[in-house]
């Protein structure tokens, strides 16, 4: 069973694997038959070596961006969350390129759960005259991913 401590923790080691963009901490965060989606209507990326790769295609230069997730609701292996991910025209953070509010609807791995979703929602328009700097396809948060469970915690 997901509670908000295990919940929170994912979302810390999520912010923390986009931040750094080592391979072994994004993994970490994925199921072997994971699904993930940058958009809703997009096509997965199917299974965890292939999130990875995807991760690592376009990564956001270090310190241009900053995340807050928490838990919103949760029940059984589900947990709904918000926040936000605000991202910088450089690592000085001076000036403000996107903001995005955003909307999780997770389901972790478990014996009983091999899907999840994680849906993202809305999207602050950039500040006008900074739209040919908005962060790469990895950098929007992603809509659909099927979340590991955290060592101990749910097998």
């Amino acid at each position: 069973m997901i509670d908000h401590e295990v919940a929170q923790d994912w979302l810390d080691r999520y912010i923390a694997a986009w931040t750094t963009g080592d391979p072994g901490d994004i993994g970490a965060l994925f199921s072997a038959n994971a699904t993930y989606r940058y958009e809703p209507a997009d096509d997965p990326v199917l299974g965890r070596e292939a999130i990875v790769a995807s991760w690592l295609e376009e990564p956001d230069p270090q310190g241009t961006f900053e995340a807050e997730y928490h838990p919103y609701a949760i029940e059984g292996s589900r947990v709904v969350t918000t926040g936000w991910s605000r991202y910088y025209t450089g690592a000085d953070h001076a000036e403000v390129a996107a903001v995005y509010d955003n909307c999780f609807v997770m389901e972790f791995a478990s014996p009983e759960y091999e899907f999840s979703s994680e849906i993202t929602t809305g999207m602050s328009a950039p500040p006008i005259g900074i739209t040919d700097r908005m962060p790469s396809r990895k950098a929007r948060p992603a809509s659909t991913a099927n979340c590991q469970p955290i060592s101990g915690r749910t097998t």
